[in-house]
């Protein structure tokens, strides 16, 4: 019975202390949507995402928003973006670039 009671406190004290990894919010600074840099990342994200699918169509971009940076390092800047996306009517097995694809019209694209 002891080593049950002794059992229960140690994973009583253990879920208590056990925290998730801190996350840091500072160094994060607003930015524009209609920046070059913004809209270069913004293009390379889509890019890398229709690369890396396998099914469906290619994904083209309707709007950017929310768009924040943090300088990382002396050089690096992270971009923390909000990509609102539409089907193309080119399939991902064409590996066409999304820029020369046409948007898909909503009748034929699932929800």
């Amino acid at each position: 019975m002891e080593t049950f009671v002794l059992l229960s406190l140690l994973l009583a004290f253990g879920c208590v202390t056990i925290n998730g990894a801190p996350v840091e919010h500072g160094g994060i600074e607003p930015g524009s949507c209609e920046d070059a840099s913004t809209k270069a990342a913004a293009e390379l994200a889509l890019t890398k995402i229709n690369q890396d699918r396998k099914e469906g169509y290619i994904f083209g971009l309707h709007r950017l928003s929310n768009a924040h940076i943090k300088k990382h390092g002396e050089n690096g800047v992270v971009f923390y973006l909000t990509l609102d996306v539409v089907e193309t009517n080119c399939s991902v097995l064409s590996k066409k670039d999304w820029k020369s694809c046409d948007i898909r019209p909503d009748e034929f694209t699932k929800l």
